[in-house]
């Protein structure tokens, strides 16, 4: 054993070689940390010192999207020029089919824990999980924007005929009245509503009865 200065501590040779060990990674972690500092201060933008160039993920987005389709289409131009179309559709399917396989295994591969380790080496991180990443979530993201912007302009005319016909006819609504039908009674409101005698015994009504109970219902609102 070996024995420190101080207040009666004596550390064996074990702990002193751990010691030594842990104060060695300690050092090399923190060399690590000087290296991707200085190489993200080089990678800053001439003009600022804190922001880093790189491109926005929904201009990146908005590439693949361009990139995605001409990829899919032009190569298979050639089978519609034949006058092959169910062989182009069934060309265009199955590149997308394909794609979306690639995407989820690339998926399943960033959340695998040994590729975004803290452990895991610098260098090893940027040359393949980093333009990964920016492949997944741009591909992503395009989906989300795609999706977004159909929702957003097939809904569009009509929110703004509805806001028309607010305008025009504040009291008539033209979708109401379009999906109108007449309002669920229950037999027994039926019978209490026009006395009972117009029901027949299964507690149903007849077409015409029907007809005068949705008028009158239609008068009443």
């Amino acid at each position: 054993h070996t024995t420190m200065k101080g207040p009666k501590r004596t550390y064996s040779s074990k702990r002193l070689n751990r010691m030594a060990a842990s104060d060695d990674e300690a050092s090399a972690s923190s060399g690590s940390g000087e290296e991707s500092s200085r190489s993200d201060q080089q990678a800053t933008c001439p003009g600022g010192k804190s922001k880093i160039c790189r491109a926005p993920l929904a201009l990146t987005s908005l590439a693949v999207i361009v990139l995605n389709n001409v990829e899919a289409i032009v190569p298979l131009l050639f089978m519609h020029s034949y006058g092959w179309k169910k062989a182009f559709v069934a060309g265009i399917v199955l590149k997308f089919m394909f794609f979306e396989a690639v995407l989820n295994v690339c998926e399943a591969l960033l959340r695998w824990r040994l590729c975004c380790s803290k452990r895991a080496a610098v260098k090893r991180e940027r040359c393949w999980s980093r333009p990964m990443q920016l492949w997944v979530h741009s591909n992503r993201m395009a989906w989300d924007l795609v999706t977004s912007a159909f929702i957003f302009w097939t809904l569009v005319p009509l929110v703004l005929a509805n806001s028309f016909n607010d305008w025009v006819a504040p009291g008539l609504n033209v979708h109401q009245l379009l999906i109108y039908r007449a309002a669920h009674l229950s037999p027994h409101q039926l019978d209490k509503k026009f006395g009972g005698n117009d029901a027949s015994s299964d507690g149903s009504l007849s077409s015409s009865e029907e007809g005068a109970v949705s008028a009158s219902l239609l008068r009443e609102r």
